[in-house]
């Protein structure tokens, strides 16, 4: 499928790129497209990551599930967006979530021969690529810096944040209160009681099983640098 140039300047790998190689791209590249209709798997967890997939329109959520299946995280993401760049390459280069198309979804996608060829081509294509996995190393590496707090309010956000991929987007955790109190290393009476006063000042909203963090919470620093080193 040949691209229009203005859904490439969409794409954040294309930044940057001049006029006359981005026609050139659309006219040379082969990308992929593929509709999704709400609630169809896009990519299963363990599936091998053989492509760049970008998600140009609709809204994708994840689904993390817990080693010991006692909790499963759900995070959203919007356009432009590209699922796990950095799974491509290294000792594992498999998919580490469940991808589903929250709503009617259309991606593109290239091979990674092709991502290769595009990589060796353009330099400025490279350093968007080179700038996209030193971000996600530098969030990896940022949530493994949370300091390890006696407050349980900030045991339940941290845990919470280290499994978000981005902090933006709506983050819904299900997991029951026992098992979130046996994680944290604290009793369910007083982890009920850190979630009613999370809740009170507005960090998140509770159902039964259910913990819906505000997006703002991770969005603004100011506020989330309760929570962070």
């Amino acid at each position: 499928m040949k691209l229009d140039i203005e859904i490439l300047t969409n794409l954040k790998l294309f930044e940057g790129l001049s006029l006359s190689d981005l026609n050139r791209i659309s006219q040379e590249i082969r990308f992929n497209h593929k509709t999704f209709k709400a609630g169809k798997v896009i990519k299963n967890i363990y599936d091998r990551c053989d492509e760049m997939i970008f998600v140009n329109k609709g809204t994708v959520v994840s689904e993390l599930k817990g080693s010991n299946t006692k909790f499963t995280f759900i995070e959203e993401y919007t356009p432009p967006y590209m699922l796990e760049a950095y799974s491509l390459f290294g000792l594992s280069p498999r998919y580490t979530k469940k991808y589903i198309a929250k709503t009617e979804t259309d991606i593109l996608s290239i091979d990674k021969k092709t991502l290769l060829e595009l990589l060796g081509k353009y330099d400025i294509f490279n350093l968007n690529y080179l700038n996209m996995i030193c971000s996600y190393a530098q969030l990896f590496r940022h949530k493994n810096l949370l300091y390890k707090s006696e407050s349980i309010k900030d045991k339940i956000m941290q845990f919470a944040m280290r499994l978000s991929e981005t902090y933006s987007g709506n983050k819904v955790l299900y997991i029951k209160k026992e098992d979130l109190a046996a994680i944290i290393h604290e009793t369910r009476v007083r982890t009920s009681q850190a979630i009613q006063e999370l809740c009170e000042e507005g960090y998140l909203s509770k159902q039964r099983g259910i913990l819906i963090f505000k997006e703002h919470i991770f969005k603004n620093k100011q506020l989330s640098a309760n929570f962070i080193l």
